[in-house]
């Protein structure tokens, strides 16, 4: 039998593969960033630093420049995508996992009845 877990024998992705929120929330606060300098250019008045802008990577995002920024972001997607589509038994339904675990259930009481037998001296 093989000592090796599922993850350690099979390329199991890193985590950082579905690490998406992170560059998503910039993207969004990007955005915001935007949307609340428009909103304050349209009321007269004066320009304030936004709150959201606290950093010289979160510069504001026209939403004209939305995709191009966003690309990035489906890439990632993509990728982790294309991880989870390479996993083993990804394309199993909930069926047949539920008929596997029935199967390897009934297989540990069966070795547990040999190992009783064996504790019991009987043949």
């Amino acid at each position: 039998m093989d000592s090796q877990t599922p993850a350690e024998s099979s390329s199991f992705p890193l985590a950082s593969t579905f690490d998406i929120l992170p560059p998503l929330h910039t993207l969004l606060t990007r955005l915001l960033a935007h949307q609340q300098q428009a909103v304050s250019a349209a009321s007269s008045t004066s320009p304030a630093t936004s709150p959201q802008t606290t950093s010289t990577t979160e510069t504001p995002l026209s939403p004209k420049k939305l995709a191009a920024a966003a690309g990035d972001i489906r890439a990632r997607i993509s990728r982790a995508r294309d991880a989870v589509k390479g996993l083993e038994d990804v394309d199993r339904n909930v069926g047949e996992q539920q008929e596997e675990i029935e199967e390897l259930e009934r297989e540990v009481q069966r070795l547990r009845g040999c190992v009783e037998k064996i504790k019991g001296g009987s043949p």
